[in-house]
């Protein structure tokens, strides 16, 4: 289970992941969107990993052109750290098709529906046909799965594959079967889930004989042709850091509220739907436990965040694991610490307790979360996966 991390303004880091995720894929109002990324770069989290997850996930298969877009503005993030580069992306993947084959297919690959494989090949006589030949033999089952286009079989055998052989042989032999030459980013850790999306892309979305509910090759190309790269709006970005940037409201006698700074400072709340992932929140029996685990010890899951340990070291603070708390080695760090950021969650009032801490269901069942984002039902026995995997 995924361990409780809070970000700057008290979000479970993993559902304003989340939710960033899920309104991206809805196309909602494209400031929300970047609320959540700012949300996770003030944090101080690098959220490409992130978005190279989101987009062989949800983009890749439709639009593959915008792969070379995407390792450009990772680079120039890697120069500068400016999150401009974010929002670029950001921007232009609200423009972009989806699409949740690969999702799927991943889901697949990660829960025990890979343990077992859906068919045997056998050759008649027991002669191996000439052209699976040139391929040794550890690798037939694959591409005989690749040639079947059973997508269930190739995850099994890539699977188990990936526990006994480079990754790189493997790269290889796909590329010869599929005709193509594939090039992994070595800067990010995705070689795995990179040959899930392109074998998808290559036998599923590309080959239109095999499904015709995708568009075909032709249609790929003509939209690739039609897609033009755009830039955020400056007075969107503008609102969205005015909210890290502003001083809130003073008191009647001048003074900070630093205890109201998340009523003011907290734009919108985590997503309805997103119960049927692995969340932190899980580890808890009760949501009422979850909610005191936070009311009582905010500041040791605050710790999680890059964010919030500077400020903690700052001060002379330590995290004292045992206690679940924050301490000091001087009184005054203390009272400096807790001067800035004396949040007071269990205070604050129901409304803004629940942009993070609303009941969410947890049924294992995603096709709630799928039909809002896509809306269609998944057809696949995806749906009763305990839980989903992000």
């Amino acid at each position: 289970m995924t361990p409780l991390v809070l970000t700057r303004f008290l979000y479970p880091k993993d559902e304003a992941e989340l939710s960033l995720l899920t309104d991206l894929l809805k196309n909602e109002d494209i400031e929300i969107i970047y609320y959540w990324a700012y949300e996770l770069y003030y944090s101080g989290f690098d959220i490409f990993p992130l978005l190279w997850k989101i987009y062989l996930d949800f983009y890749y298969v439709l639009n593959p052109q915008f792969e070379s877009y995407l390792k450009k503005k990772h680079l120039l993030w890697l120069e500068d750290r400016d999150m401009k580069h974010i929002a670029y992306v950001l921007r232009n993947m609200h423009n972009l098709q989806t699409n949740g084959l690969v999702f799927i297919a991943r889901q697949w690959f990660v829960s025990d529906k890979v343990l077992y494989p859906t068919a045997i090949y056998r050759f008649n006589s027991g002669i191996i046909p000439e052209w699976l030949q040139i391929y040794e033999k550890k690798y037939y089952n694959l591409i005989l799965s690749m040639k079947n286009y059973n997508l269930e079989n190739i995850l099994y055998h890539l699977n188990n594959l990936a526990n006994t052989c480079s990754i790189y042989d493997i790269a290889t032999v796909i590329g010869q079967y599929l005709h193509i030459r594939i090039h992994f980013d070595t800067r990010i850790n995705t070689e795995l889930h990179y040959l899930i999306a392109l074998i998808s892309k290559e036998l599923f979305i590309v080959n239109s004989s095999v499904n015709n509910t995708y568009i075909d090759n032709n249609n790929i190309i003509k939209l690739h042709k039609k897609h033009l790269f755009v830039s955020p709006k400056q007075e969107h970005l503008d609102r969205i850091i005015h909210i890290e940037e502003a001083q809130i409201p003073l008191t009647k006698y001048n003074t900070v509220p630093v205890y109201d700074t998340l009523l003011h400072k907290r734009f919108t709340c985590i997503d309805d739907t997103i119960g049927c992932f692995k969340l932190a929140r899980w580890h808890w029996n009760t949501h009422d436990d979850f909610v005191r685990e936070q009311w009582f010890h905010w500041e040791y899951y605050a710790m999680g965040s890059p964010l919030w340990l500077n400020r903690l070291k700052t001060f002379g603070g330590f995290v004292n694991h045992s206690t679940k708390k924050i301490e000091f080695h001087t009184e005054k760090g203390e009272e400096g610490f807790y001067d800035l950021y004396a949040y007071e969650l269990d205070e604050l009032p129901k409304e803004v307790q629940s942009m993070t801490m609303k009941p969410l269901l947890n049924t294992g069942d995603g096709s709630l979360w799928y039909q809002n984002v896509f809306g269609e039902t998944i057809t696949e026995d995806i749906d009763m996966m305990q839980n989903w995997d992000y």
